[in-house]
């Protein structure tokens, strides 16, 4: 039995693992330790395959912005245009409330039970998401789309997400 000493030890190690598998997604290339981060391909001049994953939704569609408005103005572009796109999610569905009634019989004796299942601590949401754009870029003045984005303001609004 632990003595309130190493449970309180015990329970700060866990909320400091927790702290950090639930943190921000740091903007960084993807890398194979678990998976976060962007991608990049080239198709043609001015025109890319970007992707991000992330821990959700957002902070993938956000990110994945901010490394198409980086690639535009590496190439010399002013403005990007969002000429595909795709949101997946990963790993959610976790556990579901359910009821669940049993029996035995053994001999002499013979039982019935009731169980309630209630989720506790896991969540339906989605673990992790992935975003995927491509773009073409363009100089001059953006366009007056929907679809469009001036490339320093998109790196103005995503700068508060973390770097590495």
């Amino acid at each position: 039995m632990l003595r309130p000493k190493e449970t309180l030890v015990a329970l700060a190690a866990m909320l400091c693992c927790t702290a950090c598998a639930t943190g921000p997604t740091p903007y960084q290339p993807a890398t194979s330790i678990n998976g976060f981060g962007y991608a990049d391909q080239p198709i043609e001049q001015g025109r890319y395959r970007i992707t991000y994953r992330a821990r959700n939704v957002t902070e993938a569609r956000t990110l994945v912005l901010r490394r198409a408005a980086e690639l535009t103005l590496a190439d010399g572009s002013d403005w990007f245009r969002v000429i595909d796109s795709y949101t997946e999610t990963f790993g959610g569905g976790g556990a579901r409330s359910g009821v669940s009634i049993g029996g035995a019989t053994g001999g002499p004796n013979s039982s019935i039970g009731v169980g309630i299942g209630i989720p506790i601590g896991r969540s339906s949401q989605p673990r992790e998401a992935e975003a995927g754009i491509e773009i073409v870029s363009g100089i001059g003045e953006k366009p007056d789309t929907p679809d469009a984005y001036d490339a320093r303001s998109v790196i103005e609004t995503a700068a508060s997400v973390p770097a590495p």
